[in-house]
């Protein structure tokens, strides 16, 4: 009897040995690689830790059920299989969803540089080696101060992301997507709008690092999508982001539907994801919020003989006594008929056409006098002209123009205090690491 007792007792306490050695070797391993998880997402979870351990046994049940349903077996036993298998994603799937909805889930930063990366782990390689004996106690205090070194660093430059914060505010994030353009808005009342989506080339590099910065922030769907033209570099990442991703609805203009080329392929994409879709013209007003206005300043449908580029629709976002100007690439007949219009003293502006020559940037910046540019860039240099347009004083008032390209995604808090500009790297990347 006291056998049988015994190995219950016994069971349990082999059980919570093996969870106590599995949950130092995660946390080990957790934080091991955390500078480099740092340095090349910019984002980290302290779930990870506890989520490795505890969703094992799911993912193990998982793999050996899937494995198992591709053996013939009769019908009933495959089924079973399917269905563990199944049930036990379900179960991953369901536990991280709601571990990255939780209070102070995730920490981003702009990580640390490649050399202190590579010098640390060339510490600890040592460190542990067995045949520089004479370099061990060195290289492993080298690697103690260069790791806390960059813990510093990191804890002064990151913040902890929440994504249930419900602040008075509306933030814009100015994605990376290289040539192209991605622009996300969130406004105070949760929902989140997006201003084109797209680079040159197939469009799924675009899409992953718009995935990257929606799960950053805790962005679970797009209301609303807003194409300005049918050129490749500002659409071709949506028919990859929706297979993550749901919208809503995506706003798109009459000129688009009536001119663009593109605009059937395009529109399939669309109804094949089951986006709604709606039309708006010039003097089309949008209200997310009672205190924010989305007012669409031009889609040029009388040009009918001009480019896409030039019936760029143009979107004028105010709140806060601010506003966000959205161009996209909007140039020629179609920037002479805008810059026509009367408007205020713009707070913040995505710069036409990617910061070209293009869009006459003298004419542009005089006429919407922005105090803070941002332009969507590729690797190639934004000309002389271009920076001196966008940062000069329009009226006395001090601007400033920044690019993607070198300062990464760029957030910008739109409060009733003003606004707040965080670029991923506020003084510029390094251009080795790209």
């Amino acid at each position: 009897i006291s056998d049988h007792q015994s190995l219950p007792v016994t069971a349990m306490e082999t059980m919570r040995r093996w969870g106590y050695a599995a949950l130092w070797t995660s946390l080990i391993v957790w934080s091991a690689t955390l500078p480099f998880v740092l340095t090349n997402f910019q984002i980290s979870s302290w779930w990870s830790v506890i989520l490795s351990v505890g969703l094992t046994p799911p993912l193990i049940v998982s793999l050996i059920s899937g494995l198992a349903s591709l053996i013939p077996m009769p019908e009933y036993l495959s089924s079973l299989c399917v269905d563990t298998c199944t049930a036990s994603l379900a179960l991953i799937q369901t536990t991280t969803s709601w571990c990255s909805d939780f209070t102070w889930s995730r920490y981003s930063t702009a990580g640390t540089s490649s050399a202190l990366l590579l010098l640390l782990y060339a510490c600890l390689l040592i460190s542990k080696s067995t045949w520089i004996t004479s370099l061990r106690r060195v290289a492993h205090t080298m690697f103690v101060v260069v790791y806390a070194y960059i813990g510093l660093s990191i804890i002064t430059a990151g913040h902890i992301s929440n994504s249930s914060s419900t602040e008075n505010r509306m933030r814009v994030r100015f994605v990376s997507v290289g040539h192209g353009c991605c622009v996300l808005i969130t406004f105070p009342n949760g929902s989140t709008w997006m201003y084109d989506a797209g680079e040159l080339g197939t469009g799924k590099n675009a899409a992953q690092s718009i995935q990257s910065v929606l799960w950053h922030a805790g962005i679970s769907k797009i209301d609303t999508l807003v194409i300005s033209h049918m050129d490749k570099d500002h659409f071709n990442a949506i028919p990859h982001l929706v297979r993550q991703t749901p919208i809503e609805r995506c706003v798109i203009a009459d000129a688009t539907v009536l001119l663009g080329r593109k605009w059937p392929g395009f529109e399939r994409v669309l109804r094949d994801a089951g986006i709604r879709i709606e039309q708006c013209r010039t003097g089309t007003i949008f209200t997310p919020t009672t205190n924010t206005k989305v007012h669409v300043r031009f889609t040029g449908k009388e040009l009918v003989q001009s480019n896409d580029n030039a019936r760029s629709t143009v979107l004028e976002i105010t709140i806060y006594d601010q506003s966000l100007l959205l161009a996209g690439d909007i140039e020629g007949d179609g920037l002479e008929i805008l810059t026509r219009q009367p408007i205020n003293k713009t707070t913040v502006l995505l710069a036409p056409h990617h910061g070209s020559l293009h869009s006459s940037p003298e004419k542009f910046a005089a006429w919407c006098r922005p105090g803070l540019t941002i332009a969507s860039t590729g690797r190639h240099r934004i000309p002389t002209r271009v920076i001196t347009a966008y940062s000069a004083n329009h009226q006395g008032l001090p601007s400033l123009l920044l690019s993607t390209h070198r300062h990464g995604c760029i957030t910008v808090d739109f409060t009733p205090d003003g606004i707040k500009c965080m670029p991923l790297f506020p003084n510029g990347m390094d251009q080795s690491r790209r």
